[in-house]
């Protein structure tokens, strides 16, 4: 799974040094993308909470 700036080169997802890298702030579009079976699920929840804030995460993500 990798997460770009909508701009920007696409990062490895699972490398939180690698997100952090982005310097993605409040309100910029973000990029999500997976050609791993079954992502689909996986990116639907991930986008659910990215656009819902992080600031409540619930226990099972």
């Amino acid at each position: 799974m990798t997460i770009a700036k909508a701009d920007g080169n696409p990062v490895n997802a699972a490398s939180m040094l690698a997100v952090l890298g982005l310097g993605a702030q409040g309100g910029e579009e973000i990029v999500l993308a997976s050609d791993a079976e079954g992502a689909d699920a996986a990116l639907d929840r991930l986008a659910k909470l990215v656009s819902e804030g992080l600031e409540e995460l619930p226990e099972t993500v």
